[in-house]
């Protein structure tokens, strides 16, 4: 199973004594890379479609609102996090690109929430696949996919989903 981190970039110490000196996105970027080397991950760099890549495990990184996830496995992983609050129709867009179960779930319950619960889960395979979001977006139901298990978790005003694909037998 993937191990998982979630911190705020303002707050993570990129050396154990040394606060990140940067701000923003390279904050973010500086802060997950040396989370996953803490973690364990070797010779991190970003490959193709700047997809984070390490030597000896399957990384993934996300960021929202100053909040930084990241994955790691010994099987593909995605994760993604959303904050919660941001401007967004996010009625038409779950019209415009959930599919089967994922429109059922959140056509019964309709908030915000119940969205990025299905939005992430979207993401974090994507980012599996590699493939571009409106492609894969418009074309699979994550609530139906063969191969792959999701863990979704709502934490105050974030929400976060995980992606790794299942072993093969």
């Amino acid at each position: 199973m993937a191990e998982i981190r979630i911190f705020k970039a303002e707050n993570y110490t990129v050396l154990d004594s040394e606060p990140a000196v940067c701000e923003g996105r390279k904050k973010e970027s500086l802060a997950a890379a040396a989370a996953l080397a803490q973690m364990g991950a070797e010779n991190l760099r970003y490959g193709e479609n700047n997809k984070p890549e390490a030597d000896n495990c399957f990384v993934s990184v996300s960021h929202s609102g100053g909040t930084v996830a990241v994955a790691m496995s010994l099987r593909p992983v995605g994760i993604d996090i959303e904050k919660t609050g941001v401007k967004r129709d996010f009625k038409k867009l779950a019209e415009r690109f959930f599919k089967g179960a994922e429109k059922e779930f959140f056509s019964h319950r309709g908030t915000e929430k119940a969205f990025l619960c299905v939005w992430t889960r979207k993401e974090a395979y994507s980012k599996i696949s590699g493939r571009g979001l409106a492609e894969i977006f418009a074309g699979f139901d994550s609530f139906s996919l063969d191969g792959y298990s999701f863990k979704t978790e709502i934490a105050g005003d974030y929400v976060c989903s995980l992606c790794e694909k299942d072993e093969t037998p």
